[in-house]
């Protein structure tokens, strides 16, 4: 009986701590592993996350007002990598240094651009993007310079996501780890449970068993 709970402790220790650690990886993974609104009284901004897929990812600054920036044209797409492109862009009142590393190398770094273009439909101060590899960690580190407080009118949110014709989709590895995480700690969770149960019935038929055993005082 004794055996039986610690085994179950075991597989519930295991279970809980393998539980804890792939879903906190998990969080940090994803299509849009970081997504962070910006302060104005943030100077320093350091996230980690877990590349989901071998892809580009872009880095950069979204609006969750994008309403509140006023462009020329509104409805019109300007790229910033295409200098025949028509749309005027707006000046960036937000100035910051950032750097992308893996470990101690540093994969990507820069200056967030002066301009804020319309990518893919919305509004986006395009840091950069960065071919990274599928589970590594990879740390993004943005120094905020200076930062105009009209800004904060639209919501700025510092954003890392995958950037790719096939955006929707994960790597097919990863999906397949992924599965294979949540499927060991909820075995270990079970088979804890089932241990948990088969001790606890045993010490009751026990229980019943003495009693059963023990002459009846009165009665005699």
């Amino acid at each position: 009986m004794r055996t039986k709970l610690l085994f179950a402790f075991l597989f519930l220790s295991v279970g809980l701590a393998l539980a804890g650690y792939s879903e906190f990886c998990f969080s940090r993974s994803g299509l849009t592993p970081v997504s962070i609104p910006i302060l104005n009284a943030s100077t320093h901004i350091t996230t980690k996350f877990l590349s989901c897929a071998n892809a580009r990812y872009r880095i950069g600054l979204a609006f969750d007002e994008p309403g509140e920036l006023r462009f020329a044209k509104p409805d019109c797409i300007g790229d910033p990598h295409d200098a025949t492109n028509e749309c005027a862009g707006i000046p960036s009142p937000f100035k910051a240094a950032w750097a992308l590393s893996r470990g101690s190398r540093v994969v990507q770094q820069g200056f967030a651009p002066e301009t804020i273009w319309r990518v893919d439909g919305q509004p986006f101060l395009l840091f950069g993007a960065s071919k990274v590899e599928m589970l590594q960690w990879y740390q993004l580190d943005v120094d905020v310079i200076s930062q105009d407080a009209r800004m904060a009118q639209a919501r700025p949110r510092l954003k890392v996501e995958i950037w790719t014709e096939k955006s929707f989709l994960y790597d097919p590895e990863f999906q397949g780890i992924k599965l294979a995480a949540r499927i060991s700690y909820g075995l270990c969770l079970f088979i804890a449970g089932i241990l948990t149960v088969s001790s606890l019935v045993a010490r009751r038929e026990l229980n019943s068993v003495v009693k059963e055993d023990v002459p009846d005082v009165e009665a005699e």
